[in-house]
């Protein structure tokens, strides 16, 4: 597995998933213009700063909820209220629209 990729992973029964190796505290993701899956370092993040370093070159952040069956948005653009998540968390898969091809630089500190 890549760090900086988001991967979906098809179960048929529930259960827990776990990894092994190295913490990764830093990636660069190259984004193509359209829709990009990413996946998040070992840490908690809100999305403006994970997103810092392509500011203005996305139009939004998704990700799947699969208890309530349902995408869940972030709009940089959009009132606070309209957002379904402020965080990013390690271990989930996020979409993001990207205006332009990019890069995504995401570290973690502390």
């Amino acid at each position: 597995m890549d760090p900086g990729t988001g991967y979906f992973v098809h179960v048929t029964t529930a259960g827990n998933w776990g990894y092994e190796g190295t913490a990764v505290d830093s990636t660069s993701t190259g984004l193509k213009a359209g829709l990009n899956m990413i996946g998040v370092l070992n840490c908690t993040k809100t999305v403006s700063d994970t997103m810092s370093s392509i500011a203005g070159d996305y139009r939004y952040v998704a990700r799947w909820n699969a208890t309530a069956h349902k995408f869940e948005v972030y709009n940089p653009n959009a009132p606070s209220a309209f957002h379904h998540f402020t965080t990013m968390t390690a271990g989930e898969g996020y979409f993001v629209s990207a205006k332009t091809d990019c890069t995504l630089n995401i570290t973690c500190t502390g």
